[in-house]
């Protein structure tokens, strides 16, 4: 397969959002935006510059990652319109207006290039808290 071809992210679109809204069917979906994907071990980047008396705390312009994620927010998006699939968004935790990060106070919160460690995870936990008071 060709992924950059039109055809290709038209079938994963419509495949990824048929899949959601057939579970929708019978209970609320909710999903969650992808986190910032840094391309570089985030926890030996920073742990070897600190070696060496450097600080290396990488950052991701938001235009490179709207760029990079864009099939998996259309093909999120289409569920929403389409059947009401519930998206969660964890840019508001780990970016600001322009970029995001990978460190808070100069520890990682990822535990390599694209999955928060616990640390990580848990500044995400007031986005989880809105679906929990939703449904009591």
């Amino acid at each position: 397969f060709d992924s950059s071809s039109e055809k290709y992210r038209l079938d994963i679109t419509n495949a990824y959002s048929n899949t959601l809204c057939l579970y929708q069917k019978t209970r609320q979906v909710y999903v969650t935006k992808p986190v910032p994907e840094f391309g570089v071990n985030i926890p030996s980047t920073v742990g070897r510059a600190l070696m060496f008396g450097r600080k290396n705390e990488p950052t991701m312009p938001l235009t490179a990652y709207f760029k990079r994620q864009q099939l998996a927010w259309n093909a999120q998006n289409k569920a929403r319109d389409e059947c009401g699939v519930k998206i969660l968004n964890p840019l508001q935790y780990l970016c600001d207006d322009t970029s995001c990060y990978s460190t808070l106070n100069s520890i990682p919160i990822y535990i390599d290039d694209d999955h928060l460690n616990e640390r990580g995870g848990s500044l995400l936990i007031p986005m989880f808290k809105d679906i929990f008071i939703e449904s009591e």
